[in-house]
């Protein structure tokens, strides 16, 4: 993947399809979400926040259940994993002191 665009290979390393570059990459996208918290005016994102919310989660999601080596049981309202400690160990990070998150 890149600035949007991306190519698909098989495993022979075969190209299998190529998707069109998109006009937005992550800088631009890193300035549209900054300038709309600035500007307080959050209409002006390219995306609305519950759907990136989303396809971040799947990204996440998906990274855990490689690192455990097994498909995760979600609940479907929050997202979160359920009845699994061990993959829950990678749902959050320690921080160092004075750098933890604050909402």
């Amino acid at each position: 993947m890149s600035k949007g665009s991306y190519t698909i290979y098989d495993k022979d390393g075969k190209v299998v399809k190529k998707g069109a570059e998109s006009t937005y990459g992550d800088d631009e996208h890193a300035e549209n979400f900054l300038a709309a918290i600035r500007d307080d005016k959050p209409l002006r994102l390219n995306i609305d926040i519950e759907e990136g919310h989303k396809s971040t989660l799947l990204c996440q999601l998906a990274n855990i259940a490689y690192r455990t080596g097994r498909s995760l049981d979600c609940d479907p309202n929050s997202g979160h994993i359920k009845s699994d400690p061990e993959a829950m160990k990678y749902w959050s990070r320690d921080y160092a002191e004075g750098w933890e998150p604050k909402v």
